[in-house]
């Protein structure tokens, strides 16, 4: 049979929350971290991808197949593909990454914002959930079967 605790039941203390106005700014100063912050690791991994292939010789075979292919022995992919060729494309996209990104967090604050006359706002609902879980907790005892 199941029995249940003796002791006395405690409520789980609840908190609702709602979120009516997301302030445009701290979106946007957000998501231009982000942004920096994404930018910054995407110059870096290229930068250290294209050295990493280049301090391997990894484009000999292919340099070697294109002046066979060619005729052209003065072309060189290990030439296009220096620091400065690489820099000077990674840091261009860098640059619109963080741009678009803060407009994109400035356009979702202002769309939230509007959003919010219609839908009332997001509700986020907090509980203390340990007083729930020991008020769950039963013991058993199993009839024995004599």
């Amino acid at each position: 049979m199941l029995q249940r605790d003796k002791r006395p039941r405690e409520q789980a203390r609840q908190a609702r929350l709602r979120l009516m106005v997301a302030d445009t700014g701290s979106w946007t100063k957000l998501a231009a971290l982000i942004s920096l912050v994404l930018a910054v690791a995407g110059v870096l991994i290229t930068t250290l991808g294209s050295q990493a292939v280049l301090s391997i010789n990894l484009l000999r075979p292919v340099d070697e197949l294109l002046h066979e292919i060619t005729g052209d022995s003065t072309y060189s992919l290990e030439h296009s593909l220096s620091m400065a060729a690489v820099l000077g494309f990674a840091v261009p996209v860098a640059v619109l990454t963080v741009v678009v990104g803060t407009v994109i967090g400035a356009v979702a604050a202002i769309l939230y914002n509007l959003a919010v006359h219609v839908s009332g706002g997001l509700i986020i609902g907090l509980a203390n959930d340990s007083t729930a879980r020991m008020s769950r907790r039963r013991t058993e005892s199993l009839p024995s079967d004599r």
